[in-house]
């Protein structure tokens, strides 16, 4: 049940109909082979309430259900001629396993182990991946697949575990609910979907894209099922991205070039105890705003990565919005516009800090606007680090750090998130079931020959 996500036995449904024939199906008797599922039980109980803590609500929920009724043998064979047929398996008699295959989602979950086992050949090295203690597994699926990867799969690893090379389980199975799309469900066959290839190829520029992961990251479906609109995108991008993040960067930058030469500035002796609070937590006389906004950053980060590990993006990426909006605040509290005539060291002083947050800002939103997040990294003349998967440093544990060296080079800005128009919207949403319109009349016009089955 797409609903409540309870699963029905076919015998349960009232009137049921066939959708190939019309018919009502006829039930026949039939011989099937079972994993004997009820046998890991308390096994099971103990495996789920031992991630209590760390796995989300409605995967517990729906995993506690099944156990509450008590798990029992389960079929894993089907009445098809297409599948694992079992006549193929050593040792199987021919005659009772004629049209019997697997139950696709049998064998589907054991694709995980075999493609690592095709990916390594002869190499024993798959068993790093599924034997080792060091490796940490988590399933990412939506909520109509849950109990087979908290349940059934895990049941299946733990049965043919042996004492010396037991098979690790997830550690943990952030599913999702339902994504939908202008208030429908998404559908290839109705063209009520984004087909991303095509977004891609018609709005290459690195902000459109970057905007579109922003915007459904913000609309991810974690808990309750969401609706994605083209408005939204266009708010989130205009209000958010650009006004708050884009804003603060392009701010920055165009009063570098225009008082300090394009370059990071220098800290005077007075607010040397500053850095040293940043990056080393040495107490000092700090100004309340400097204090406020470092304090603010490695609150931030902090909350990020807890939010991140949790597999919490919404709240990950709004806390990494919220450095942003510290960073804005501080930069109008400190009214550099104003120091810069009176005394040029304080100005430099929220210069350096506004620096140091824009490196922070993007680490924190490089898993969410990657294009975007390198460009910052570019337009302050550091390394771009996001994206290298050579790096064997750790960034994200420096992004509350300050590290960007005095008298470096920035680079001139430029608008990082373009504005998004009205008629943006309106022309992607003309594109939704325009493509299924111009199907069905093709049909109505050409008589195409129908094949048979074989």
């Amino acid at each position: 049940c797409d609903s409540c996500g309870a699963y029905y036995n076919q015998i349960e449904l009232k009137n049921p109909i066939s959708l190939i024939s019309g018919k009502t199906p006829a039930l026949k008797k039939t011989t099937h082979w079972y994993f004997k599922f009820g046998e890991f039980q308390s096994f099971l109980e103990q495996y789920i309430e031992s991630n209590a803590d760390a796995w989300k609500d409605n995967v517990l929920q729906q995993t506690r259900s099944w156990l509450k009724q008590g798990l029992s043998n389960r079929a894993i064979t089907r009445d098809l001629k297409w599948g694992v047929h079992l006549d193929e398996i050593e040792g199987m008699d021919k005659e009772k396993t004629k049209d019997r295959v697997l139950y696709v989602w049998f064998d589907a979950v054991l694709g995980y182990i075999s493609e690592t086992k095709k990916n390594f050949g002869d190499s024993d090295e798959w068993r790093d991946w599924w034997q080792s203690e060091d490796t940490e597994y988590y399933a990412f699926i939506g909520k109509d697949n849950i109990v087979f990867h908290t349940l059934i799969f895990p049941a299946m690893l733990h049965g043919r575990s042996d004492g010396d090379n037991p098979y690790i389980l997830p550690k943990n199975v952030p599913a999702h609910e339902f994504l939908n799309l202008e208030s429908k469900k998404f559908s290839k066959s109705r063209n009520w979907s984004i087909d991303l290839k095509d977004f891609v190829e018609a709005h290459p520029e690195p902000d459109k894209i970057d905007a579109l992961r922003y915007s459904l990251a913000m609309n991810f479906p974690e808990t309750r099922d969401a609706d994605f609109t083209w408005k939204d995108y266009q708010a989130r991008n205009n209000n958010e991205l650009a006004s708050i993040l884009g804003n603060f960067v392009n701010r920055l930058m165009t009063f570098l070039h225009k008082n300090f030469d394009g370059k990071v500035p220098v800290l005077s002796d007075k607010y040397i105890p500053l850095l040293d609070y940043w990056n080393t937590g040495k107490k000092g006389d700090l100004e309340p705003n400097d204090k406020a906004v470092i304090d603010a950053l490695k609150s931030g980060v902090e909350k990020v990565s807890e939010n991140y590990e949790k597999f919490r993006f919404r709240d990950a990426i709004t806390e990494s919005m919220n450095i942003a909006r510290a960073a804005n605040k501080y930069f109008n509290d400190e009214e550099p516009w104003k120091s810069i005539k009176a005394d040029e060291n304080q100005a430099a002083k929220t210069m350096f800090v506004c620096c140091q947050l824009v490196r922070s800002l993007s680490i924190v939103f490089a898993p969410i606007i990657p294009y975007s997040a390198a460009y910052i990294q570019s337009l302050l003349g550091e390394e771009i680090t996001i994206g290298d998967d050579t790096l064997l440093t750790d960034i994200w544990s420096s992004a509350a750090l300050a590290l960007v060296n005095q008298g470096q080079e920035v680079r001139q800005p430029q608008i990082i998130f373009g504005r998004i128009e009205d008629d943006f919207v309106e022309a992607e949403k003309a594109k939704l079931g325009e493509k299924n319109n111009q199907v069905e009349e093709e049909k109505v016009e050409e008589k195409v020959k129908e094949i048979t089955f074989d």
